[in-house]
């Protein structure tokens, strides 16, 4: 009886789970805290050094709470969960750690979970009618891309430093996190102001694989949408 209510209640999690991403209230809180972190704590250090926790567990916990709905698998979800949990704790261990091969692992394990947590949302995305929050799924992927494509960035400059010239160099960490982020999205968007531009092979690969996925990506999500909305009215 014990077992069986146990798998009751972790039934009912797992649907309500579901519900909150099928319902579209998951994708409009992501896009909410999405666009928080890149136009509020990221750009801004005094608020970045407050809120950054907050922030990093509340992309965690949606980060988990999307694998757990989407259920592609045990292997798949159990790997975003693991990879979520230990970037959150690294990432919370890299503020007292002053070790650079420590911080290094710290921004792959993020890099890792924003491609996962992509990977994810595009799945939500593809549930469900074509309505103005399942466009935000799309726009959502956009933005984690986005970030990841930053956290790309951050890791060549940990590894190599001196991959990215600054026009004014960020005083620590978080300065640095902050200006790249605004690169990334530079970058994505083939704005290209040039205060900050990329130096080693590697950061000019990164930058040129995320203009061209910046200029593909829109058209690819623009057709899916299209084709699902057809798709839609001819099942009606």
């Amino acid at each position: 009886m014990a077992y069986e209510s146990q798998e009751n209640r972790t039934s009912s999690f797992n649907q309500r789970l579901t519900q909150f991403w099928a319902g579209n209230e998951g994708l409009t809180l992501l896009s909410i805290v999405l666009g928080l972190a890149i136009f509020v704590v990221f750009p801004l250090h005094e608020v970045a050094a407050r809120s950054r926790v907050v922030l990093d567990i509340a992309i965690s916990g949606l980060m988990v709470s999307a694998a757990l709905a989407v259920n592609k698998g045990r292997i798949t979800t159990s790997l975003v969960v693991i990879v979520t949990v230990a970037a959150l704790a690294v990432r919370w261990m890299a503020r007292s750690v002053t070790s650079n091969s420590f911080r290094e692992f710290s921004t792959a394990l993020i890099l890792v979970a924003l491609l996962l947590f992509a990977r994810t949302v595009l799945l939500v995305f593809r549930q469900g009618p074509i309505s103005w929050n399942r466009i935000q799924g799309g726009i959502a992927a956009y933005l984690l891309l986005g970030l990841a494509w930053a956290y790309a960035y951050q890791l060549a400059e940990e590894i190599r430093p001196g991959a990215m010239h600054f026009g004014s160099p960020p005083g620590d960490r978080y300065q640095l996190t902050g200006k790249l982020v605004y690169f990334s999205f530079v970058t994505l968007t083939t704005v290209g102001y040039g205060d900050i531009t990329a130096v080693h092979p590697l950061a000019r690969s990164l930058a040129t694989a995320e203009a061209l996925v910046g200029q593909l990506f829109p058209t690819i999500l623009i057709a899916t949408l299209v084709t699902l909305a057809m798709q839609a009215r001819r099942e009606s």
